[in-house]
């Protein structure tokens, strides 16, 4: 089933808007990198984000992450998307970053995967993706944030009710 999660009765990716997935990614992010020896932040995007929607330091290392709402796929307007995608490492890259993540709500498909996997190459750069299955998966380690998000769904939904 399109959008649908496979947390049962869980996120449904279909019905995110782009604010509401950053939202979401973000308070993830946030508890992932809430450790001793971790950091995040999240720079402000009017302007420019220089290819960076959040920033984890991690025992010295430089994660860069880099949001993109592609909620119905990869696969639509796939040459656009990649070049979206290549012009965010690339800007990405100017930050020296050790690791370059990819934050998506959906699945990838293989012209994606080899990609990443081609940005990968000669860049010194570990590339990889966070997917909407690796985001159901680390989400459901974390059920109170989709609580409070269903919470938020909920009260705007009665409102408009």
């Amino acid at each position: 089933m399109t959008g649908k999660s496979v947390i049962d009765d869980g996120i449904r990716w279909d019905r995110l808007d782009r604010e509401r997935f950053d939202q979401m990614v973000e308070a993830l992010l946030s508890r992932v990198h809430d450790k001793e020896g971790h950091e995040v932040i999240f720079p402000e995007g009017k302007g420019g984000d220089g290819g960076r929607d959040a920033i984890a330091t991690v025992d010295g290392r430089t994660i860069v992450y880099q949001f993109k709402f592609y909620i119905d796929g990869l696969s639509t307007s796939g040459s656009s998307r990649k070049t979206q995608v290549k012009r965010s490492f690339k800007r990405a890259l100017s930050h020296s970053p050790d690791e370059w993540v990819l934050v998506v709500p959906c699945k990838l498909t293989e012209p994606f995967r080899r990609l990443l996997r081609d940005l990968d190459k000669g860049n010194n750069v570990r590339v990889s993706c966070w997917d909407r299955p690796r985001l159901d998966s680390m989400f459901a380690k974390h059920l109170d944030l989709i609580a409070l998000m269903k919470q938020d769904d909920l009260l705007t939904e009665r409102a408009r009710v």
